[in-house]
């Protein structure tokens, strides 16, 4: 758990305040993908740590069924770990194949509650884990959209995913931690429902275009749900103006309040993330440090 000021500017962050130079972080980068940066190490937990500071990040996510995921948790003095754990729906949908799952959430839901809570208690032995660790968020993935929406009914959704999703943020926050929820594609529907569940934030934007992204932003702000990402993956496989382009456009977005710049979790080389810190060096440039406080989002 980090203490001080990066601390509090994660948490004014997730409140939807906005500090100079803004609150950023790295999602679901593969070790792999780091390796060029970390000056030797051959450990994960190395090589997260020098990216940490290497990127100057305030935050990074740790997938908490990593097997080197403690070992992380314990060294990244001076940067937040938010610790990854999976929700219960989509692990019952796959063991089912996507397909028969995503039938059986309308012709026989009965048949998945056992499996969902199997899935939820298993996430919440991950989040206490978590929490002994000392951790200061944890995010809950579950890809619940694509593209044009949900994947499950609004019915569905509320009846037997969120009733889950809710206990595992309970968890969460019973313990000291902020509660985000990760999915991929247009969850701008949900966002009462992720707000109502306490969820702090929503981790998103995979499979969507910035002017996809820029509306589930605005969305959330409206619901009060703070929003990681901005960067989209898309983005950092061109040339390197538009990585200066989209740390730009993040920029403008994050000054207003309630947005955590981050990758939208599609990061795998470590050419994307030479690139993202290109990016995140033009968003922070559009940020200078000034000597006022925090402005909270009207």
């Amino acid at each position: 758990m980090v203490t001080g000021r990066t601390a509090s500017r994660i948490a004014l962050a997730l409140e939807g305040e906005t500090s100079s130079p803004l609150v950023a972080g790295l999602t679901f980068a593969p070790p792999d993908a780091l390796a060029a940066g970390a000056n030797g190490c051959e450990d994960v937990a190395g090589r997260l740590v020098a990216a940490c500071h290497a990127l100057a990040l305030d935050f990074v996510f740790v997938p908490a069924s990593a097997p080197w995921a403690p070992d992380v948790a314990r060294s990244t003095d001076g940067c937040g770990v938010m610790w990854v754990v999976d929700g219960p729906l989509w692990p019952v949908l796959s063991a089912r194949s996507l397909g028969e799952g995503l039938k059986a959430t309308i012709r026989d839901p009965e048949s998945l509650r056992a499996d969902l809570d199997r899935e939820t208690e298993r996430g919440r032995n991950a989040i206490r884990q978590g929490l002994s660790l000392g951790v200061d968020a944890v995010v809950v993935a579950e890809d619940l959209a694509g593209r044009d929406g949900p994947f499950v009914t609004p019915e569905y959704a509320q009846a037997e995913v969120f009733s889950r999703l809710a206990v595992l943020a309970r968890t969460a926050t019973s313990g000291g931690a902020r509660a985000i929820l990760h999915s991929d594609g247009d969850v701008t529907s949900l966002l009462p429902s992720i707000r109502n569940a306490s969820f702090s934030a929503v981790h998103g934007g995979g499979g969507l275009g910035r002017e996809g992204f820029e509306r589930l932003f605005w969305e959330a702000r409206r619901q009060n749900v703070a929003v990681i990402g901005g960067v989209a993956t898309a983005s950092l496989q061109r040339a390197s103006f538009a990585a200066v382009n989209a740390g730009t456009r993040i920029a403008l977005l994050a000054q207003t309040g309630g947005l955590l710049i981050a990758d939208d979790g599609g990061i795998t080389t470590g050419e994307e993330i030479d690139a993202f810190a290109v990016a995140l060096g033009a968003a922070r440039g559009m940020s200078a440090p000034t000597p006022e406080s925090p402005r909270r989002r009207e």
